[in-house]
């Protein structure tokens, strides 16, 4: 189960445009985003369809938080979605649980230590009871793991993935290595185990040209070279920084400053100061 089964039901010209919009957000193309959101948010208004404004909002929402790292507007507009998305006409919507998801990311965004015990609690009342064959147990289930690493728990973070695999194990259910990619390889950095970090995350970088983004892929790649900064690689990290341009499309600044700060601390970089 995806989730998205319910928009085979919708007109053609429309699942092809929300279709579309998912690619968009994928691709980090933000400006189609903005282009196309208006348009969709008031045909959604005109037909009184509340399932496909919430999966608007949200899909428009995962591009200020996830590809542009909008602060300013990412918290206030993901607490306006969880509480649309709560009403009595939309909460059955798949992507109502999507809502919580990116309202924990516009925490971390926001104050990612400061609201790490808020972002668990939210995230684990979110997991309670989700079925495990749904692409939002695996979404949610790295909210709890990112909440857990960001209070120094590191460690019950890796028990919690492995929790989490062995339960969709047990139901017959197969995961991917881009699945946990990121969370796992950020809590195996947290505890030293470094080598094992990185294969993880290539492993996962490997997987996800199958089906993941533009965007996933290269903020995942930003953290491959993070895990090289922390290895005592530099050179090679320096070597795989991206485009500060392909930054600005796909996200990941925070990873980004840090990266390029350490590198130039560490002398593997030149002073942007000259």
């Amino acid at each position: 189960m995806n989730g998205f089964e319910w928009l085979d039901r919708l007109p053609a010209e429309q699942q092809h445009q929300l279709y579309q919009l998912m690619e968009a957000v994928s691709d980090g193309d933000n400006e189609l985003v903005e282009a196309m959101t208006p348009a969709l948010l008031d045909a959604a208004a005109s037909d009184d369809q509340a399932w496909v404004e919430v999966f608007v909002r949200n899909f428009h929402l995962r591009s200020l938080v996830f590809n542009r790292e909008d602060v300013k507007q990412a918290l206030p507009q993901a607490v306006s979605l969880l509480e649309r998305a709560h009403r009595e006409d939309a909460r059955d919507c798949p992507q109502s649980v999507c809502a919580s998801h990116v309202l924990t990311a516009a925490y971390t965004l926001t104050d990612p230590v400061g609201y790490a015990a808020r972002r668990e609690a939210v995230s684990r009342e979110t997991l309670d009871g989700l079925d495990p064959d749904r692409v939002c147990f695996l979404c949610i289930s790295n909210e709890v793991a990112k909440a857990l690493i960001d209070q120094g728990r590191a460690d019950e973070a890796l028990q919690l993935i492995e929790r989490q695999k062995q339960i969709r194990r047990e139901r017959g259910i197969g995961f991917d290595p881009d699945d946990f990619a990121r969370t796992e390889s950020s809590a195996l950095l947290a505890v030293g185990r470094h080598d094992e970090a990185l294969a993880v995350v290539d492993a996962g970088l490997e997987s996800g040209r199958v089906y993941r983004g533009e965007s996933w892929m290269n903020e995942v790649g930003q953290l491959r070279s993070w895990i090289l900064a922390s290895s005592g690689r530099g050179d090679e990290a320096a070597a795989e920084l991206p485009e500060l341009g392909q930054v600005f499309r796909d996200g990941g600044f925070e990873i980004h400053r840090r990266l390029v700060t350490r590198l130039v601390a560490d002398g593997h970089l030149a002073s942007l100061n000259g």
